[in-house]
C-alpha cells in the first residue's frame, strides 16, 4: 500500500480516482464502508444525525473561550495586550 499524506496529496480531490484506479486508495475499503453505511441508513435518521452534530458544535461553541488575538483591538489594549 502507498504511504501519503492524504491532507496535502489529495486536498483537491483523490488522486487515484483521477488517475482512474480509485482502488489504490489506501482509504478505498474505508470509504466503500462508509458509503454503505450511508446508503442504507433512512433519508430521515441520516437528517437526524445531522441536526444532532448541528446542535453539538453550536454547545461547543457557547462555551468557548476566545484567544486574545481573536479580541477587538481596543480590548485588548485596555487589557494590557
Amino acid at each position: 500500500m502507498t504511504e501519503r499524506n492524504c491532507a496535502e496529496v489529495c486536498q483537491n480531490g483523490c488522486i487515484e480516482a483521477a488517475n482512474g484506479t480509485p482502488e489504490k486508495c489506501p482509504h478505498y475499503e474505508s470509504m466503500l464502508q462508509a458509503r454503505a453505511s450511508v446508503e442504507n441508513t433512512p433519508f430521515d435518521r441520516l437528517m437526524e444525525l445531522a441536526e444532532e452534530g448541528a446542535a453539538e458544535s453550536r454547545l461547543r461553541g457557547i462555551g468557548a473561550t476566545p484567544k486574545f488575538e481573536d479580541l477587538p483591538e481596543d480590548l485588548r489594549r485596555s487589557l494590557g495586550g
